[in-house]
């Protein structure tokens, strides 16, 4: 069997001495940038094949076979320990701070399959073991704290006799464009990676389904939704077909 990554017929992908510094470098650039942020690790692998997933892998001394969310996670899982269990990081509040956002990212991530559930559990798992060892609490305490702190200063601000507010009335509110762009193809998408999915492009000019562009609306609760890769406000979508744009925006008006 050739090898799947390079094509060669004399051996295997096992065998394969490719250099993938191309695709390496870049994910080790974003860990870099955004350390604690492991779903935009995650989205990021996304783009990357299985064979060079399965380099990457093997590169690091893993095991090659596996479905692709297990690969991805295996990678961002490796990097994360190496970079962070041999000591705790530095407990200032930008640190923190960082490291919750990175957290709620995480909680609030719309995942459709299996394996997708239990990767986000497994993120989680170690982003909480290490913000526990640095700061001596869970993050989830810790945000159920800020919460609390947030909601008092809110209700201290609008008066004891403020009307209660419908937790989705941002989303009622959604100014959001969405045109039709016939030239939109139907491709696998790098959120929840399912495949042949009807594709929105997003003005940021980042792209996944119709279905995850609809998740993003359902769970934020903010009155704008953001770019899953990006972080961007979306005030453009573009879509395939008029039917979509119809559904999608009938989705935003329910919501």
């Amino acid at each position: 069997m050739p090898c799947s990554f390079c094509h060669q017929p004399r051996h295997t992908i096992a065998k394969c001495d490719a250099d993938i510094s191309e695709f390496e470098q870049p994910f080790l650039d974003l860990v870099s940038a955004y350390p604690f942020d492991l779903r935009q690790q995650y989205v990021f692998l996304c783009n990357y094949s299985k064979p060079v997933l399965t380099l990457i892998n093997r590169n690091s001394g893993s095991r090659l076979d596996g479905t692709k969310p297990y690969l991805i996670g295996n990678i961002i899982k490796r990097c994360f320990v190496q970079l962070y269990i041999p000591g705790i990081v530095e407990p200032t509040e930008d640190t923190s701070q960082q490291m919750e956002d990175a957290y709620s990212n995480l909680r609030i991530w719309e995942t459709l399959t299996t394996p997708l559930i239990t990767m986000r559990q497994e993120l989680t798992s170690i982003l909480n073991a290490l913000y526990q060892r640095t700061f001596g609490t869970s993050i989830s305490l810790a945000l159920l704290l800020r919460y609390v702190q947030e909601a008092h200063l809110e209700i201290a601000a609008a008066g004891a006799g403020a009307a209660q507010v419908d937790p989705k009335a941002h989303l009622r509110n959604l100014a959001v464009n969405i045109t039709v762009d016939a030239s939109l193809v139907v491709q696998d998408c790098f959120m929840c990676c399912d495949e042949n999915k009807p594709l929105a492009e997003l003005g940021c000019g980042h792209s996944y389904c119709t279905d995850c562009l609809i998740n993003t609306a359902v769970t934020r609760t903010k009155s704008v939704i953001i770019c899953a890769l990006c972080r961007e406000e979306v005030t453009d979508v573009k879509v395939g077909t008029e039917e979509l744009r119809a559904a999608v925006t009938n989705r935003f008006a329910e919501e």
